[in-house]
């Protein structure tokens, strides 16, 4: 009885047919030979091949990788490359199927072994997925103990510093215009005590501020007392540029 087969496309090497039998046990009247391209079909039937190709023909060597039986252990050769090859052919061969194929160290030559899928191209089966039957574990949060700590959400912001004053004139707009507030710090409330009507600096001028908010608008938002009024609109706290002919007396 036929236990395994070799097939011999290119020039056979009597080192790998050797090395093939003394592996799988075999005596060489237990092995089928295939000279002829048009015999590959006869691979379904044995699950212990050799296959002496030449790897520049590479269609060939598809066509016969494609017929061999699942589940087969497979010897490749190419008796007419160097053992340095070994890496590409086993490339070659898992691109076109065969699984696991690993250099063949105690041969010396280009071989490879490999072994063939189990199932056949376009094989599927279902999934089978089981859904849990009222586990709502995954859902739960652990139970809380007496002694358990919370992280106090305010702590992880640190102490936030106090913002900075924008405006250092914080006087208020009522009736009679803009006065000096109850606490008023800016020194407007000592002017209005002393009778003196506010003076326009050259740090208002460097450092523009405003209580109300109105004085950078231009005259048309400002009050009476404004010390700004005369002058053109302006950004807060940016310095007001003035052409030269702007504090000339008008004639």
């Amino acid at each position: 009885e036929m236990a395994a087969v070799v097939v011999s496309l290119a020039s056979l090497d009597g080192a790998a047919v050797q090395f093939f039998l003394e592996n799988e046990s075999l005596t060489l009247s237990q092995v089928y030979f295939v000279n002829n391209f048009s015999d590959i079909d006869v691979l379904k039937n044995y699950k212990s091949a050799l296959i002496s190709v030449d790897f520049n023909e590479s269609s060939k060597a598809c066509e016969i990788i494609k017929r061999i039986s699942l589940g087969a252990k497979v010897y490749v050769v190419d008796a007419k490359a160097p053992a340095s090859k070994a890496a590409e052919i086993a490339s070659e061969v898992m691109l076109n199927g065969l699984i696991l194929p690993s250099k063949v160290d105690s041969f010396d030559g280009a071989m490879v072994v490999a072994t063939t899928p189990t199932w056949t191209v376009g094989t599927k089966d279902a999934i089978k997925l089981t859904k849990p039957q009222n586990d709502t574990s995954k859902w739960l949060l652990p139970e809380s103990g007496e002694n358990e700590e919370y992280i106090d959400e305010d702590e992880l912001l640190g102490q936030a510093p106090a913002p900075a004053p924008t405006n250092p004139d914080d006087c208020e707009v009522g009736r009679a215009g803009k006065k000096a507030c109850k606490n008023c710090t800016c020194g407007r409330a000592e002017e209005e005590a002393a009778g003196k009507p506010v003076v326009l600096t050259q740090e208002m001028l460097d450092n523009p501020q405003s209580g109300c908010g109105s004085c950078g608008l231009g005259d048309a938002f400002r009050c009476a007392s404004c010390p700004y009024r005369g002058l053109p609109a302006f950004e807060m706290g940016k310095k007001i540029q003035l052409s030269a002919s702007t504090l000339d007396a008008d004639i």
